[in-house]
């Protein structure tokens, strides 16, 4: 019923990406920083802490960092978000995927009482619930 999913679109949060922006090319060592522009487009934040988790991908690996954001302060509105991790020195030079995923705390290691990532309001989620957002270059 396309009036009943419009009404719960708007009722809680709904977190979009509005802008992300990071280095092009970084090397194994070297700080990594994420700037993002956030929007909770709903009426309320949200009620359970989750973990804003950044994740490079490509077909050998995965990296993961998470922020220390508290989205439960995400009031409706803008929020910007500002992360700096150090990258592995260990990750292999070639191009990653760049993705994000709100994650159930529980959840940020394999664990069968993970509840599955939020739904942002933005396209590109993917089977595992995570959303591509960018790429990025590791240099040897």
């Amino acid at each position: 019923v396309p009036a009943m999913n419009d009404l719960l679109r708007r009722n809680g949060y709904r977190f979009v990406v509005d802008v992300f922006n990071h280095a092009v090319t970084v090397r194994p060592g070297d700080p990594l920083t994420f700037v993002s522009r956030w929007s909770n487009l709903g009426v309320a934040p949200a009620y359970n802490t989750r973990a804003l988790t950044y994740r490079l991908r490509s077909a050998a690996r995965e990296v993961r960092f998470t922020s220390g954001e508290d989205i439960t302060t995400w009031l409706p509105g803008e929020h910007r978000v500002r992360d700096s991790f150090a990258l592995p020195a260990d990750v292999e030079p070639g191009v990653y995927a760049l993705e994000v995923a709100l994650l159930d705390r529980a959840g940020t290691a394999p664990d069968t009482t993970a509840l599955p990532p939020t739904r942002l309001g933005i396209e590109g989620r993917a089977a595992d619930g995570w959303y591509a957002v960018s790429e990025l270059t590791v240099a040897p």
